[in-house]
């Protein structure tokens, strides 16, 4: 079955905060321009890179500063933006030509709407460089990026664990990622 994307899961326990190396979680590199921290908070990574610098911080019980580059995060909210616009423009278009056409303004947005939706949905599944979640007694940190979620769980004593996403939706659990290296804690005790 062919895949869609890959994404990296790091589990760490909660009662701490998390460990992020100083590379942008967006490109993974860590030179060129100044980091900045993004805050991310639980279930709503992608809104807060969509909206990259044009929200505000809040004081959310769970939160995590992740750094990016400036130009990396406004690339991921711009990228956004513009398929949101396109979709928008299309469901417009269809809406008017529809009205135009004679059908009347019911079946024209109706028509557009049900040509929008898939694409506004696909847009929204896309997945965003950091998600956070809670749950079992740990943070999950999901990273589009395998070499910074490598980066991740070697900080945080961890292990990287590959899912991959399928055109249909399923996802399988491909983990953990063979060539990750030993945890930190387990190469201070060799």
């Amino acid at each position: 079955m062919k895949t869609v994307n890959s994404f990296y899961y790091v589990f760490v326990p909660d009662s701490k905060k998390p460990i992020f190396p100083d590379l942008c979680v967006v490109c993974g590199e860590s030179g060129g321009e100044e980091l900045k921290r993004v805050q991310i908070t639980d279930d709503l990574g992608s809104v807060q890179f969509y909206f990259y610098k044009i929200g505000r911080d809040y004081e959310e019980d769970l939160h995590l500063h992740v750094p990016v580059h400036d130009s990396c995060g406004k690339a991921v909210r711009n990228a956004y933006l513009k398929w949101f616009a396109l979709a928008l423009t299309v469901a417009v278009a269809i809406a008017t030509l529809g009205i135009v056409l004679g059908y009347g303004s019911f079946v024209s947005l109706f028509i557009a709407g049900i040509i929008a939706a898939p694409l506004l949905s696909i847009l929204l599944s896309k997945p965003v460089p950091f998600e956070l979640n809670q749950g079992g007694g740990k943070l999950h940190l999901k990273f589009n990026n395998k070499s910074y979620a490598e980066h991740v769980a070697r900080l945080n004593d961890s292990e990287v664990i590959e899912y991959r996403q399928h055109i249909l939706g399923n996802v399988e659990q491909v983990s953990p990622c063979p060539n990750l290296k030993r945890p930190l804690s387990e190469e201070r005790e060799v």
